[in-house]
């Protein structure tokens, strides 16, 4: 067996293509497949099998280059006789499917293996009418992704993607499904621009940027749209990793930051926002839009201008983003602390409108001046703001106006 300490990631076929093409599979034979790459780690499964993980069986297909069946009195008899079960996960990560028959494929000249999971009797025809289907199809999707890389290119089907009509944004789509990248997944925006850096002009960045770019993202790249959309403009379209990949967004631009640098002038990252709500496209156009105003506002900072920045460390500039949904965003998150705080609320409005008074907002409020310094200061506990300094203040201010504007308080 195989020794893992954790699921790998596989590269060699293109994962979205082939998931699509196991689903329909699935669909049109009412059985479920399983892919693995030449490691026997899993690219796409409609058996709910975690993509990563390496199918025992299928190592031993590769190794002998021929199929292999297992059926369900195997595994029973393997269970009773209280040997590892190839129906269960195994230690190091690696795992078998149980009942299944395991069929060798090529794909652009590497080997892989076809999984049929059900009783051999059952599924063998059916496994064996797929594989000729499963070749030529991913054959084609690879041939096409070259084409894709090397005719149009990632650095068009981004800007079609982010920045073109909805009609060349639709077209790009499927590009992108072409290429490799799914965009069925969380991804939120990267966006690098030239930065200021000791009063200089922004320097420019090499071309050849690009392959330190892919350096770091390492096995990831073939799956990540990455590309340089204008002069000075570099866009990268990460996978949030669940539970809360934020972190390590934070690292990977961190990351791409020095990688950028060490080929050129200093730069400023910005990170755009995830958009659940919204359609894969528009929610991906809207985080490109919030990471590139990060971006921009950043690197215009007199103060850590080649950095890594998103909407939340921008302070007021924030609420200069180009987007109504992002503004409202902001303001519900930074408001949402107080929301079942009538008191605070009450002192917080009485100080603004009091010019930052709080002699005079505690007349209009009809409370003590220590209730209204006391209530200020439980506000900058639970917001992170100060309403006394002028940043938090208008900060606070025009996240109550946005909110005002929606409906959601006075």
């Amino acid at each position: 067996m195989p020794e893992r300490s954790e699921a790998t990631r596989p590269a060699s076929l293109i994962s979205p293509a082939a998931r699509e093409l196991l689903e329909r599979l699935t669909s049109a034979l009412e059985l479920p497949f399983t892919l693995t790459d030449e490691k026997g780690a899993v690219v796409a499964s409609t058996r709910g099998i975690a993509r990563g993980r390496i199918d025992v069986n299928a190592v031993t297909v590769l190794q002998q280059g021929s199929p292999m069946e297992v059926t369900g009195e195997s595994v029973l008899r393997w269970n009773l006789e209280g040997g590892d079960s190839p129906a269960v996960t195994m230690e190091g990560g690696a795992f078998a499917a149980g009942a299944a028959i395991y069929l060798p494929i090529r794909v652009a000249g590497s080997a892989a293996v076809l999984i049929a999971h059900g009783e051999p009797d059952r599924v063998r025809l059916m496994a064996r009418t797929a594989v000729p289907s499963v070749e030529l199809a991913l054959e084609f999707v690879h041939a096409s992704a070259l084409t894709v890389r090397e005719g149009i290119g990632p650095d068009l089907a981004l800007y079609r993607l982010l920045r073109g009509s909805r009609a060349e944004a639709r077209e790009a789509e499927l590009i992108a499904r072409v290429a490799g990248w799914d965009l069925r997944v969380l991804r939120v925006a990267m966006v690098a621009v030239p930065a200021r850096r000791n009063g200089n002009r922004p320097g420019r960045v090499s071309a050849r940027a690009l392959g330190a770019l892919r350096d770091v993202l390492g096995d990831r790249a073939a799956q990540t749209p990455l590309g340089r959309l204008r002069q000075g403009e570099w866009v990268l379209l990460p996978e949030l990793e669940p539970p809360d990949g934020r972190p390590a967004l934070r690292d990977l631009a961190r990351e791409l930051l020095q990688a950028l640098e060490s080929h050129g002038a200093a730069m400023s990252v910005g990170i755009g926002e995830l958009h659940e709500e919204a359609p894969p496209l528009i929610a991906l156009r809207r985080s490109y839009r919030e990471a590139l105003h990060s971006a921009r506002w950043g690197a215009r900072s007199s103060r850590d201008a080649a950095g890594v920045h998103e909407l939340s460390s921008l302070g007021t500039s924030a609420f200069l983003a180009p987007s109504g949904s992002s503004r409202r965003r902001l303001a519900a998150r930074l408001l949402h602390p107080l929301h079942d705080q009538q008191e605070l609320l009450d002192s917080l409005h009485a100080f603004l409108h009091a010019d930052l008074s709080i002699g005079d907002a505690a007349t209009r409020a009809g409370v003590h001046r220590h209730t209204v310094r006391n209530h200020l200061e439980r506000i900058q506990e639970l917001t992170g703001l100060d309403p006394r300094a002028l940043d938090g203040a208008l900060q606070l201010r025009l996240a109550l106006l946005i909110n005002r504007r929606n409906g959601n308080g006075r």
